[in-house]
């Protein structure tokens, strides 16, 4: 299940569309414009998906992440100023943060160590179109429990 931002309760980078689905608030952060535009393209054509912001370097996707909140940030490892490993530290800061998936060009086992680190995933840009949509399942599922888990800890505790 995954959840859109226009109507209804907002659970940090959901909201219910309807009783029964929720869109995938999604975040893209590339300094790449043409892999971006290629993963919107994407992104855009799966059902119960919202891409809600694009940033091209670290700056600008904090200021996007406070004002968006997505669900998940989807971004590069190596960009110019602020690479994707410390951004992702940062967000990671956030009161809300957002589960993170890295895209990158360059399939390191260190790169590929410190996604595991930060609790976030790692998809090769050479095998997005094998490997994302599998790893956009998994964190809308992961997504759903935290927020399943929340509701029951609010209606068991009350106002």
């Amino acid at each position: 299940m995954l959840m859109v931002r226009r109507e209804g309760k907002r659970l940090s980078g959901w909201t219910r569309a309807t009783h029964t689905t929720m869109t995938l608030t999604i975040l893209l952060v590339d300094d790449n414009l043409t892999f971006v535009a290629a993963v919107r393209q994407f992104l855009d054509c799966l059902p119960d998906v919202s891409v809600v912001g694009q940033a091209h370097d670290g700056k600008s996707a904090l200021m996007m992440l406070r004002q968006m909140q997505p669900a998940l940030v989807l971004m590069d490892i190596a960009m110019p100023g602020m690479n994707g490993l410390e951004l992702a530290r940062a967000m990671n800061h956030e009161t809300t943060p957002p589960q993170i998936v890295f895209l990158s060009m360059h399939d390191y086992q260190a790169y590929r160590d410190a996604a595991d680190e930060l609790r976030a995933g790692f998809v090769s840009k050479s095998d997005v179109v094998t490997e994302l949509l599998p790893m956009l399942q998994q964190k809308a599922r992961a997504r759903t429990l935290e927020a399943g888990t929340a509701c029951a800890d609010s209606s068991v505790q009350g106002p």
